[in-house]
């Protein structure tokens, strides 16, 4: 306790100097435990989205493939030559495919009554429910025979549903327009919000195939097909062999570029984990850049002490002080610095997490390893800036000092 009050002593006699000098660390450490849990959070996020979409699922979509916003996506606007041929010669032509449909998406106006808005039409399979492991909140998905007769019935994302009637139980029997043809609403999905690629599977409304492309769009094309594979499945040799049968039917050949394109929801995550490693170690910097204004501040500060403080080595040491009491005594004093801003920073960061949490809608992560990090580089920060001026203080000569008096 002595040393500690001799420390505060000494401290309070340059507020202004020891407040700057602490600020660096304070920065650096609430940085630190912001972007780290931060992190932590947006990966635990993501496996969790990943297990919505099913972490064995592939798509093989007309078009090319385009990044938007650090996620993957495929832009198959104006490209036809994806057609239910190549969905057939794909199942039927591929071991290991657990299930398969295919699928056309479009944007599209949707009406009740006077409300309107915009959604994404999924026309497709009853097995989409299986692939992309959709699960029904109110009422049930359309089935094979609604497929094959070509029913007006649709199912409605979360969010759509919400628009269009208040809430999404008010939804069920009620009929929608989709351009000029009415749908009878017939389920409501669960809410998912956003996933790894980007999209939100909210603002979806989902139909038979064979009533979109016949009664809606007249297309013969569909945009591509979803497939969920076996769990021990080589999903390089797989995207091969569909890769192969598309060229073929597609009569691509030699050097010719595809005119399609095939991705995993994981190949999403693998983009995303890049972004957020250059994010992370852009952090690492910026935190590092701040301890060490931190640590120069704080070496400053315990130069400036020693130069102060000669007369009361001097004394420490004629009374019988060792060059070890006085070096533990300023090591002290510059750790404290640093610690003082470390744990302030560190409650600062934890703080700030709360709105991005809340926010950006992920988990509440608190690593206690990210935090106890955090002040152990403090820690750090400060018993380096104190080395220097510790061991200047411990050379001080006693006579030196005592006719300073």
């Amino acid at each position: 306790m002595r040393t500690l009050s001799m420390s505060l002593r000494a401290l309070s006699a340059y507020k202004l100097r020891t407040f700057f000098a602490v600020i660096g660390v304070l920065f650096g450490s609430a940085i630190l435990t912001t972007l780290l849990n931060t992190s932590e959070a947006m990966i635990l996020k993501t496996r969790k989205e990943i297990d919505k979409l099913g972490p064995h699922v592939m798509t093989a979509m007309a078009g090319t493939l385009r990044f938007d916003k650090g996620a993957s996506v495929a832009d198959s606007v104006g490209v036809t030559s994806f057609t239910l041929s190549d969905y057939n010669a794909i199942r039927t032509g591929i071991v290991g495919i657990q299930s398969i449909t295919p699928f056309i998406d479009a944007i599209k106006p949707v009406r009740y009554n006077n409300e309107q808005t915009i959604a994404t039409v999924i026309a497709t399979y009853p097995e989409y429910q299986v692939v992309r492991t959709l699960h029904i909140q109110y009422g049930h998905f359309f089935t094979s025979v609604d497929e094959k007769e070509r029913a007006n019935v649709v199912v409605l994302g979360h969010s759509i549903a919400s628009t269009l009637f208040g809430s999404p139980e008010n939804a069920l029997g009620k009929k929608i327009r989709v351009d000029k043809v009415l749908l009878t609403v017939i389920g409501v999905a669960e809410e998912l919000g956003q996933n790894p690629t980007g999209a939100r599977p909210d603002d979806y409304i989902y139909l038979p195939l064979s009533t979109y492309a016949k009664k809606i769009a007249n297309i013969q094309y569909i945009t591509g097909v979803y497939l969920s594979l076996s769990e021990d499945i080589n999903k390089q040799k797989i995207a091969s062999n569909i890769a192969q049968i598309l060229r073929t039917n597609h009569n691509i050949y030699g050097s010719k570029e595809d005119d399609f394109v095939i991705f995993t929801a994981d190949e999403t995550v693998k983009l995303q984990n890049k972004t957020l490693r250059l994010v992370r170690s852009l952090g690492y910097l910026v935190a590092s850049i701040s301890f060490a204004i931190g640590g120069l501040g704080i070496l400053s500060i315990m130069i400036l002490l020693v130069r102060i403080r000669i007369v009361e080595i001097g004394i420490r040491r004629a009374i019988g002080a060792t060059k070890g009491a006085i070096i533990k005594q300023f090591l002290y004093e510059s750790t404290l610095m640093s610690i003082i801003g470390g744990s302030v920073g560190m409650c600062i960061g934890c703080l700030l997490l709360i709105p991005i949490y809340l926010i950006g809608g992920f988990p509440f992560v608190y690593n206690p390893f990210i935090i106890i990090g955090s002040l152990c580089s403090s820690l750090l920060v400060g018993i380096l800036a104190g080395l220097y001026p510790a061991w200047q203080a411990s050379s001080i000569h006693i006579l030196k000092a005592l006719k300073a008096i």
